[in-house]
């Protein structure tokens, strides 16, 4: 993820300060929050600045503000990923009675993903087929990548390596073709890490130079100390 500068920056400290935004620049904030790769404080921080004010916004921006609220909370403990599930959950049944569909997506993934952390990947994988189906139908392109992303690196954790690395390409093609550069990259060390376990060491370090470039180019410090850190995992096995 990286920082947003000049415009994004200025808007991080409009919603720190909090009126309930509007028309556009409500738009654009959650646009950025959906869209763009950042650091995961900032992250809940300007989350959590909207979540301020959710009562004065319509329905359909509760729903958008849901998913984000679900990714933003603390994940670290088994106690965390289950408040996490209890929280999609609640809104799910929410969407549901209201017909927001694509609410329902996000929920599903953001439950699948905590699922997954608590070791049920079988309950993780029937959340993951039920938003990928429904993304389908939609015609949600960007949650569909997300879904992808998520449910390629589950089988890569799995074992089922050939499965995973496919569904990681898809995704990254996705994110590529919707303009999502720093998602795109965020997938690409997903899948430089599939081809490290397929032992593919090779494929895999040109992807991991191809980051640190990348990372280096934007000044992104954070996400190049993270991947230099993976290219030592691989550096370690070749």
């Amino acid at each position: 993820m990286k920082i947003l500068m000049g415009g994004g920056l200025l808007l991080g400290v409009a919603l720190a300060q909090a009126a309930p935004l509007a028309g556009h620049e409500l738009q654009l904030a959650l646009q950025q929050l959906e869209e763009s790769a950042m650091p995961v404080q900032v992250f809940r921080e300007r989350v959590a600045a909207l979540v301020a004010g959710q009562a004065h916004y319509p329905p359909e921006v509760q729903g958008r503000l849901a998913r984000l609220q679900c990714w933003a909370l603390p994940g670290e403990r088994d106690e965390e990923f289950r408040r996490a599930v209890a929280f999609a959950e609640q809104g799910l049944a929410q969407a549901r009675a209201r017909k927001d569909r694509v609410t329902e997506v996000g929920l599903l993934a953001c439950r699948g993903y905590h699922r997954q952390l608590l070791g049920n990947m079988a309950g993780a994988g029937e959340d993951y087929d039920a938003a990928l189906t429904l993304a389908r139908r939609l015609g949600d392109e960007r949650q569909r990548a997300d879904i992808l992303s998520l449910r390629g690196e589950m089988y890569s954790y799995q074992g089922e390596l050939a499965e995973g690395l496919m569904e990681l390409i898809e995704a990254h093609k996705r994110f590529e073709s919707l303009g999502q550069d720093g998602k795109a990259r965020e997938v690409l060390a997903q899948i430089a890490n599939a081809y490290r376990r397929m032992g593919l060491y090779e494929r895999a370090e040109g992807y991991f130079k191809e980051l640190e470039h990348d990372y280096g180019t934007l000044g992104d410090q954070e996400r190049l100390v993270d991947i230099r850190s993976q290219q030592g995992l691989l550096y370690a096995e070749m």
